[in-house]
C-alpha cells in the first residue's frame, strides 16, 4: 500500500455550521460514514451541490492520512471537488458568506 496525493475544498462542519445550514438533525445523527449518510443526501437536495464526502482528518504517524495542509487536523470537513462551479455553487457560496462560513482549500496524502 502507498500514499496517493489528494486535494479538495471544503467547509468545516461542526454543530454551529450544521445549524446555520439547516442540517443540525443530520449532523447529530451522523455515524462517521464518509460517503453514505443523510447529511450528504439532504445537503445535495437542499443546495443542489454534491459534496464528495464528510471526513474527520486524522494526520497521525502511520495513519491513513499524511501531510495534511490547509485543513485542521482533528476537524471534520464537508469536502467538494476543487473545480466546483455553476449557479448552484455560487448560490451556496452566498449562503456560506451570509453565515460567515469559510471555504478552505487543502491537500493530503491518503493510504490506498
Amino acid at each position: 500500500m502507498r500514499y496517493y496525493p489528494k486535494s479538495a475544498q471544503g467547509i468545516e462542519m461542526n454543530m454551529s455550521a450544521a445549524e446555520a445550514l439547516g442540517l443540525l438533525d443530520q449532523w447529530e445523527e451522523w455515524d462517521g460514514d464518509q460517503y453514505e449518510n443523510d447529511l450528504i443526501y439532504d445537503f445535495e437536495e437542499k443546495y443542489g451541490v454534491t459534496p464528495e464526502r464528510l471526513i474527520t482528518f486524522d494526520d497521525s504517524r502511520g495513519g491513513e492520512i499524511s501531510g495534511l495542509k490547509g485543513f485542521e487536523n482533528g476537524a471534520t470537513y464537508l469536502l467538494f471537488d476543487k473545480g466546483e462551479s455553476g449557479e448552484e455553487w455560487e448560490a451556496f457560496l452566498d449562503v456560506l458568506a451570509d453565515n460567515q462560513i469559510d471555504v478552505v482549500e487543502g491537500s493530503w496524502s491518503q493510504l490506498a
